[in-house]
């Protein structure tokens, strides 16, 4: 045979053999997920539904950001951790529980959570009323 025949053969196997394997790679890192996702405590298995069911999908869960600030010649590092990281619309949303009720607060943490995590806006789930609200530029 020619050797056009092998290289157009070789091209075909490896096009396709590269979307099998980015399909394989991409459905294991996805039960991965769900199924860490499905060992965590009640409550936030009960407010990972409540995204699902607002049409939210979970990409990460317990990210940690460090940023550093610096007070005068000193530098501190100050770490956040956030409960989900999800997309919607190709936007991304930090997700936390919330204790705050005060707006002025929940401004202050929208800001810097926004900054750290790069991301389009933050969720802040209430644990008494059972719900969130979507803060977002």
């Amino acid at each position: 045979m020619d050797n056009r025949f092998w290289l157009a053969f070789l091209g075909f196997v490896l096009v396709v053999g590269c979307g099998g394997l980015w399909l394989f790679v991409n459905t294991v890192n996805r039960k991965r997920l769900l199924r860490s996702l499905l060992s965590l405590p009640e409550k936030r298995r009960f407010f990972w539904y409540k995204l699902r069911k607002d049409g939210f999908e979970v990409v990460d869960y317990d990210k940690t950001g460090n940023f550093s600030v610096f007070a005068g010649d000193d530098e501190r590092q100050f770490s956040l951790k956030v409960d989900f990281i999800a997309k919607r619309n190709r936007k991304r949303y930090a997700c936390l529980f919330s204790d705050i009720f005060d707006e002025k607060e929940l401004l202050k943490i929208f800001f810097v959570y926004l900054s750290v995590f790069n991301v389009d806006g933050v969720i802040f789930y209430d644990e008494e009323r059972r719900g969130f609200t979507v803060w977002q530029l």
